[in-house]
């Protein structure tokens, strides 16, 4: 059969319908098909996650660099335990599984505002509920406190670090 009479297909077993909007709990979600058999997640009609079967391959430019700057992270950490790290908005959880395929013993937490997606995004990508990463989906509006408050006290127990962009850190420290 020629190629382009062939319909993509995912590696993902139990994606919900195809290119059709799928009530979640803020709008809707859409899931494309890709020719490479990768999954585009479109919420409210913006591209929100990209998920290749390959999971630490990233479409998305700013979630490289995420993955980079946990990587060096994790690299520099001289901690025993296994890392910690909370994701606040998970989408498809594309960056927990990137870096559950690099750093298998780091714990991780999606706190996703729309429980709905939450749960839909676990079936879709058979992501597991535990032990890593997780996908709660919880209200977040206490989250900008701190990493301190809530549903990641509970999943982190305060051992949370926060990973921040360096010039928000100068200006915190009044620098430039």
């Amino acid at each position: 059969m020629p190629r382009r009479d062939r319909a993509p297909r995912a590696p993902f077993d139990s994606l919900g319908p195809l290119d059709t909007a799928i009530p979640i709990s803020t709008g809707t979600a859409r899931l494309t098909v890709e020719t490479d058999g990768s999954v585009l997640l479109d919420v409210n009609g913006v591209p929100s996650s990209h998920l290749h079967p390959d999971p630490e391959h990233l479409v998305f430019e700013y979630m490289r660099w995420m993955l980079q700057v946990i990587d060096l992270h994790l690299e520099e950490s001289d901690e025993e335990r296994a890392a910690q790290l909370a994701h606040l908005g998970g989408g498809g959880c594309s960056l927990p599984r990137a870096v559950a395929s690099r750093h298998p013993r780091a714990r991780q937490i999606v706190v996703e505002l729309d429980a709905l997606l939450a749960e839909r995004v676990r079936e879709w990508f058979d992501l597991p509920r535990s032990p890593r990463p997780r996908a709660a989906g919880r209200r977040c509006a206490h989250c900008p406190r701190g990493l301190a408050g809530g549903p990641l006290r509970r999943a982190g127990q305060g051992r949370l670090r926060r990973l921040g962009h360096p010039a928000r850190a100068d200006r915190a420290r009044g620098g430039p």
